[in-house]
C-alpha cells in the first residue's frame, strides 16, 4: 500500500506540479471504516487485529488450564513468572493477527468453528485447530466472532432501506490478490456508485529471466516513462 501511495503521490504531483493533503485508503481500512460507520454501534468494531490481540490476552489465562491449550501454557511458562506478561502480550497480537486473516481468507474456517466443528471438512484436523476453536468462541462471547463476509452482508441489506453518502467514482489499484470479501465488499459498493479497478498484469514481453527483467527495468527507466 505504502508503494502505491508514494508511486500514485509522485505521479499526481508531475501532472498537477503540487499534490498535498491526500488521504490514500487501502482497500482494507476502507472495509473497516464502512463497516463501522454503516452498521450499528459495536457490532464491527472488534475487527481491528489489536482490538483481537487484547482481548485474546484478557480471555487466554482463564483457558490455558484447559489439555488443549498444553502447547501455550508451555510457551507462556517457558521462561518464568517474570517473562509471562510479555509472552502473553506478544502471543496474543500473534494469533490476533491470525485471526484476522482468517476472517478475510477463512470464513468457512469460521464458520465451522462458530458451529461447534475443528475444521473446515471431512479430514482430520490438526492439534492447533481444538485450542484455536476454542479460543475463538471465548473471544465470540463478547461480540468479536462474525465473519467480515457476514458483516458485509449485514452492510449489504442496510445500503437496501438507506444508502449511504457514496463518491461519484471509487479508483481502486490492486497489486496481487485480493481476499474474496473484498471482492464481496467492492461487488456490494458496485450497486451504488461506479468502481474502477486498476490491476497490475504484466504483459507476455515483461517475462523473462531475472536478469532479462532487471535489463528491461533499466531501459524502461532510462526512456524516461517511469
Amino acid at each position: 500500500a505504502s508503494g502505491w501511495e508514494s508511486y500514485i503521490k509522485r505521479r499526481l504531483t508531475d501532472s498537477r506540479g503540487c499534490w498535498a493533503q491526500f488521504n490514500f485508503a487501502t482497500l482494507g481500512g476502507w472495509v473497516n471504516r464502512s463497516l463501522s460507520q454503516w452498521l450499528p454501534d459495536g457490532i464491527a468494531a472488534s475487527r481491528d487485529s489489536d482490538t483481537f490481540a487484547w482481548t485474546i490476552a484478557s480471555q487466554l489465562p482463564q483457558l490455558i488450564d484447559d489439555p488443549d491449550f498444553d502447547s501455550v501454557r508451555r510457551y507462556l511458562k517457558s521462561d518464568g513468572d517474570a517473562a509471562e506478561t510479555r509472552r502473553l502480550i506478544d502471543l496474543s497480537r500473534q494469533i490476533g493477527g491470525l485471526f484476522d486473516q482468517y476472517t478475510l481468507y477463512r470464513p468457512e474456517l469460521l464458520d465451522a468453528w462458530n458451529a461447534g466443528n475443528d475444521w473446515a471438512s471431512d479430514r482430520q484436523s490438526p492439534e492447533h485447530a481444538r485450542w484455536q476453536r476454542k479460543l475463538w468462541r471465548a473471544i465470540g462471547g463478547i461480540g468479536s466472532s462474525q465473519s467480515v463476509s457476514a458483516l458485509i452482508d449485514q452492510m449489504s441489506t442496510v445500503m437496501q432501506s438507506k444508502m449511504p453518502p457514496l463518491p461519484e467514482r471509487v479508483n481502486v489499484w490492486i497489486c496481487g490478490g485480493l481476499p474474496p470479501v473484498h471482492l464481496q465488499f467492492l461487488n456490494a459498493i458496485g450497486e451504488a456508485t461506479q468502481i474502477y479497478l486498476y490491476v497490475l498484469s504484466p504483459s507476455y514481453t515483461c517475462w523473462g529471466t531475472p536478469d532479462e527483467q532487471t535489463e528491461q527495468i533499466c531501459k524502461w527507466i532510462d526512456s524516461g516513462d517511469s
